[in-house]
């Protein structure tokens, strides 16, 4: 498993980390849980974009 390391704004961390609070509980790993799913969600919608822009040459 690999291991990034980020800095983001102090008030994006304090929304992070309520949000995966109310959504997964607050347990060990629910953090890298809610990295996880935001990562792959912004790398399928980046995917997504790019081939509806090859298909109709926007």
């Amino acid at each position: 498993m690999g291991r990034i390391s980020a800095d983001i704004p102090d008030e994006l961390e304090k929304k992070l980390r309520f949000k995966t609070i109310e959504r997964f509980g607050g347990k060990k790993g629910d953090l890298s849980r809610a990295v996880e799913e935001a990562v792959r969600t912004w790398i399928i919608k980046r995917i997504s974009r790019r081939e509806i822009e090859s298909k109709f040459a926007l």
